[in-house]
C-alpha cells in the first residue's frame, strides 16, 4: 500500500493523522513539548483510536492498521500507553502512562483509520466503548438518539456496527450523564440481523414521540479488538 510523501495533516496541536489519503486517516502522532511523535500500534487499543476520531471529528473507528501501514515516521517515538474508555472527547482527557523497555520501532508505528462518514455511531457516557448512550454523528455533530421503538433487535445491530458482540442490555430511558448534545429522533426498524444500522428501514422524524427518552444499550464486548484487527 502506497501513500504520498506529503499529505497535509489532519490536526494542527495534536493528536494529527499523517500520510493517509485523507484527513482522517495515517500514522498516529502525538505532540510533546512542540514535538511531534508517533505510538506504538501495540499499545495502542480501539478505545484510544476512538478517541482520537472524534478529537479530530472523523466519526468512529474503521480500523487500526499495525505495522507502519503509513510508512514508519522518522521523527520520536513516544512510550506513552493511553488508557481511553473510549467515551472521552479529547486524547488529552485520557489517563497515560509510560511503556518500560519493549522492542518497538518506527516499523511498529500505529495506524488509523476513521470513517469520516455523514453517519457514525457510538456509546456514550457508560463504563467503556461498548456500553452507553447511543449518539448519531450527523452532518458535523454527535446527537442523542430517541427511537419510539427502541428494542433488542435495533441494539444487536448498533453491537455489531461497532464490533462490540451482542446486546446484553436496552435502554429505553437515559441511565447515563446528561448532556447537551442535540437530539436526533429516529424511527428505527431493524430485522436484527443487518450490519450497519444505516442498513435498517430506518428513517428521521421531524418531532419527538411524546414520553420517549434518548436510548441506550451495553454489549457484550466480547472479541472486538480480534475481530477488528482481523478486518482490516
Amino acid at each position: 500500500m502506497n501513500f504520498p510523501a506529503e499529505t497535509p495533516l489532519s490536526g494542527k496541536n495534536g493528536p494529527r493523522l499523517v500520510n493517509g489519503k485523507s484527513r482522517c486517516s495515517g500514522r498516529v502522532e502525538v505532540l510533546h513539548g512542540g514535538q511531534w511523535g508517533t505510538l506504538c500500534d501495540e499499545y495502542f487499543s480501539l478505545e484510544d483510536a476512538a478517541v482520537v476520531c472524534e478529537h479530530l471529528q472523523c466519526g468512529a473507528v474503521n480500523a487500526t492498521p499495525r505495522g507502519a501501514t503509513f510508512s514508519e515516521g522518522k521523527g520520536l517515538l513516544w512510550k506513552d500507553d493511553y488508557r481511553c474508555l473510549g467515551n472521552e472527547t479529547r486524547l488529552t482527557d485520557c489517563p497515560v502512562s509510560a511503556w518500560g523497555q519493549v522492542n518497538c520501532s518506527h516499523w511498529n508505528d500505529a495506524g488509523l483509520i476513521c470513517s469520516a462518514e455523514k453517519w457514525s455511531l457510538r456509546l456514550s457516557d457508560g463504563g467503556g466503548r461498548c456500553d452507553g448512550r447511543l449518539e448519531v454523528y450527523d452532518n458535523g455533530t454527535w446527537h442523542r438518539v430517541q427511537d419510539k421503538i427502541w428494542n433488542l433487535n435495533d441494539a444487536n445491530v448498533v453491537c455489531r456496527e461497532l464490533r462490540c458482540g451482542f446486546a446484553t442490555s436496552v435502554y429505553t430511558s437515559s441511565r447515563y450523564r446528561e448532556t447537551a448534545r442535540p437530539m436526533l429522533v429516529i424511527d428505527g426498524r431493524c430485522e436484527g440481523n443487518e450490519t450497519h444500522l444505516r442498513n435498517c428501514k430506518t428513517s428521521l422524524l421531524q418531532r419527538s414521540p411524546a414520553n420517549v427518552t434518548v436510548v441506550g444499550v451495553r454489549c457484550s464486548g466480547e472479541n472486538f479488538q480480534k475481530c477488528a484487527n482481523n478486518n482490516l
